[in-house]
């Protein structure tokens, strides 16, 4: 039997000592903006063994809307952990294949 191969793009930026430690720390009421498996909000994946802190993209999404992607990954990280400074370049897009 032949298993489905599903691909999705993930945006996102890797997941650096300091800020996981500013995850780590911030108020318990923001874990939800990235701790649950919720596609509105932020996500965690594992990317070449790295963690990555991100969105997950829909099928058939206008290129065009990968930065306003960007900008809401900004705007929430910037709501759990305002000292952190995204800087240029450090969001990523990546392909994620899933079989099964």
């Amino acid at each position: 039997m032949m298993e489905a191969v599903k691909e999705r793009l993930f945006v996102g930026l890797k997941i650096t000592n300091t800020l996981q430690r500013m995850l780590d720390e911030c108020p318990s009421v923001y874990h939800v903006y990235f701790r649950d498996d919720n596609p509105a909000h932020l996500q965690i994946v594992k990317v070449d063994g790295m963690d990555y802190l991100g969105k997950s993209l829909e099928q058939g999404l206008p290129a065009s809307s990968i930065n306003d992607i960007v900008l809401n990954i900004k705007s929430i990280l910037t709501k759990i952990v305002p000292k952190y400074t995204v800087s240029a370049g450090e969001i990523k897009v990546f392909a994620r294949t899933f079989i099964g």
